[in-house]
């Protein structure tokens, strides 16, 4: 008793990629965005919790760099303003 198309060409059957069953697409969730839900040992859960928490921690210290050379060069900027203007007093007419 072999299964029978019923009249339907064998190409209507819905056949996913390798890369829709493990990727996934928009009409289908792939295997590895549930390989957590299926993995009875919590080791692969950790692993992929210290790769976002690394992630994270590359991208934090990135801005913290970044905001660090902002303060150093809206200092730098302060102090020649400040220059420029001691430079425009007449210290004579001060005193």
């Amino acid at each position: 008793m072999g299964h029978s198309s019923g009249g339907l060409a064998l190409e209507s059957y819905v056949r996913p990629s390798e890369s829709d069953l493990l990727e996934g697409n928009d009409k289908m969730i792939g295997y590895a965005s549930i390989i957590d839900a299926l993995t009875i040992n919590e080791e692969n859960k950790l692993r992929r919790k210290v790769e976002i928490l690394t992630e994270k921690q590359g991208e934090v210290e990135k801005m913290k760099a970044k905001h660090e050379q902002d303060n150093i060069s809206y200092r730098e900027e302060m102090q020649n303003k400040f220059q420029q203007i001691l430079a425009k007093i007449d210290i004579a007419t001060l005193k």
